[in-house]
């Protein structure tokens, strides 16, 4: 039995690279990729917001919308001026990680105002991986709490 060793040159992934570029005209996507993500998941940032949830880590930075739940990203930033964003944040943030309707709709609680919230939540937890339930990457970790308001599974 014979074993074959190959051996690469030291910079062969950068000639690789400007390969990839000069034939397909493609930028460095590794580049690219490894920038998005110190850009969007800074630990070292005090904008980023991190709880241990029962599904796994979630994270979300408030500037840039950038939310994580275990091993899975979102696919788009939430958007940090919207009712997605700003629901997780007061659900991360709260106390023992709730919120109750008046804290997420103020006074003007009704059907239709928490029904609207329903939409949020649901849009939410799409955007962490939790819904829907056959294609889930990760268990539900916002529990509605029908009297009240909603609460992160920790």
């Amino acid at each position: 039995m014979t074993i074959l060793t190959i051996q690469f040159p030291q910079d062969f992934e950068e000639r690789y690279e400007e390969y990839k570029a000069r034939i397909l005209g493609v930028q460095k996507l590794v580049e690219r990729e490894t920038q998005y993500q110190s850009k969007n998941d800074g630990d070292n940032d005090k904008d980023v917001v991190k709880v241990q949830t029962k599904a796994g880590l979630l994270t979300f930075n408030k500037n840039t919308g950038y939310a994580k739940l275990g091993n899975f990203e979102a696919k788009e930033n939430l958007n940090p001026q919207g009712q997605a964003a700003k629901a997780l944040l007061k659900l991360m943030t709260g106390k023992n990680y709730q919120a109750t309707y008046k804290d997420f709709l103020g006074d003007n609680v009704s059907k239709d105002s928490k029904r609207s919230l329903g939409f949020v939540i649901r849009n939410l937890k799409k955007t962490l991986g939790v819904l829907p339930k056959k294609k889930a990457k990760n268990k539900n970790c916002i529990k509605n709490i029908k009297s009240c308001g909603y609460k992160l599974i920790t």
